[in-house]
């Protein structure tokens, strides 16, 4: 999987350390003329929770990790090539059964070495030091697999601890398509995704996972069985085994993938022939000149911050959809994995117009909104709008921009994820 690095301009996306508690901004009367008007429904509607293959971590004992993991697997969410594999509800059970005893289901781990945010140097100098595991199926030896999951994160300019590096190998490994192996190794593990994935046996098909893919000789077999069993009761309820096609709801207007439930139609009223926040001046938020910024809505001090990333954000999702509460993460980039499991929010690996996306992977750090999904050979496509970009990262009157990104370019350039009020309408 070939994956496209941009390069990001500084974005100073922090916000100050004390601030004001949230505000929960309620709907304002009409009587405005808006570029877009507040509350107004968009063009397209989500489907059905009953037509999503996508489960949020909520769905899985509260573990983000796994809740990815599983999307990838069943989808080829977030770029990952499945090369032609499809995961039976059982193969996937025993797979996250095994690795709930290796590593809690958790990508950024490492065995022996407590904490994260190892850099892929540090992690490379742990696996020459010993057999210390790595990652979600603790991936031991420097000469052997640790050493390929290295590898594979430098030639996709990622982490080691990103999901989708090690989710890649894992596919690789399980298809017998591991690029650049070791000399003298094959880690080729075709066998065992095909006996998983025929077996009808949860106890059979994990018991033969983790002493043939594991390579497990511990005494560990009936606990990660058990997980297994588990595991098999929850995917059983959300969806089952791999699943290629999506719908979206019968009534709605909008395409759908089956790339993770992407949703496509947009709002249309962006402008592009701009470099300024001025034609903000025509919504609600009278936001006219330099100076101007919408505070005591908004509940942020641009006055005192500038027109950041952050700010243009919420003030763009609520002049779209008349209301929004300012989460009060520390930075843009965080606003994908901190409002995991909020009961306000939603939180996807799919884009749908109205959405914010972070990025907030590969030292990236920025918040922007989602104007229009459309369909592209990649997956799918967003048109984004969004402050303090391409600046000195002041966020300055003079940040405003519009871009075309791919789903490659956008977890390329360290892209996180997708997030929306679940109150807003036709968005939940």
């Amino acid at each position: 999987m070939k994956r496209m690095l941009a390069a990001l301009a500084p974005f100073a996306l922090l916000l100050p350390i004390m601030m004001l508690p949230l505000l929960l901004i309620g709907a304002v009367g009409a009587g405005t003329s808006n570029t877009a008007a507040a509350g107004s429904s968009l063009s397209c509607e989500a489907g059905s929770a009953g037509d999503m293959t996508h489960v949020d971590a909520t769905a899985m004992k509260n573990n983000q990790d796994a809740a990815d993991l599983l999307n990838m697997l069943r989808t080829g969410a977030n770029g990952i090539d499945l090369k032609g594999l499809k995961f039976t509800e059982i193969a996937l059970a025993a797979m996250l059964g095994s690795f709930e005893q290796e590593s809690h289901n958790t990508f950024d781990v490492i065995q022996n070495y407590p904490g994260k945010g190892k850099s892929n140097a540090e992690a490379e100098e742990i696996a020459k030091a010993g057999p210390n595991g790595l990652g979600l199926a603790q991936w031991t030896h420097w000469d052997s697999r640790a050493g390929t999951l290295l590898r594979y994160a430098k030639r996709m300019d990622m982490k080691w601890s990103d999901g989708r590096v090690q989710t890649q190998l894992l596919v690789d490994e399980l298809a017998g398509q591991v690029v650049d192996p070791p000399a003298g190794t094959t880690e080729s593990y075709r066998n065992v995704y095909d006996f998983i994935n025929a077996s009808s046996d949860v106890e059979e098909a994990t018991a033969y996972f983790f002493q043939n893919f594991e390579g497990a000789g511990d005494a560990s077999g009936p606990q990660r069985i058990a997980y297994a069993k588990e595991w098999l009761e929850i995917i059983r309820k959300n969806g089952g085994g791999t699943q290629t096609v999506v719908s979206a709801s019968s009534s709605s207007s909008c395409g759908s993938s089956g790339d993770g439930n992407a949703v496509y139609g947009g709002l249309g009223d962006a402008p592009t022939n701009t470099r300024n926040f001025g034609w903000m001046c025509d919504t609600k938020l009278k936001i006219c000149h330099d100076g101007d910024c919408g505070t005591e809505l908004l509940n942020y001090n641009c006055a005192a911050y500038g027109y950041q990333c952050y700010w243009y954000w919420l003030a763009r999702s609520y002049v779209v959809h008349g209301s929004v509460t300012n989460p009060m993460t520390a930075t843009g980039g965080g606003l994908y994995d901190e409002l995991q499991g909020l009961p306000e929010w939603t939180t996807s690996t799919a884009p749908r117009p109205g959405a914010g996306a972070s990025f907030g992977r590969n030292g990236a750090n920025h918040v922007v909104f989602v104007e229009k999904v459309e369909q592209d050979p990649s997956g799918w496509k967003i048109f984004i709008s969004e402050g303090n970009y391409n600046t000195d990262g002041s966020g300055p009157w003079e940040g405003y921009n519009t871009r075309w990104l791919t789903k490659d370019q956008f977890y390329g350039e360290g892209g996180s994820g997708f997030f929306w009020m679940k109150q807003w309408k036709d968005m939940d």
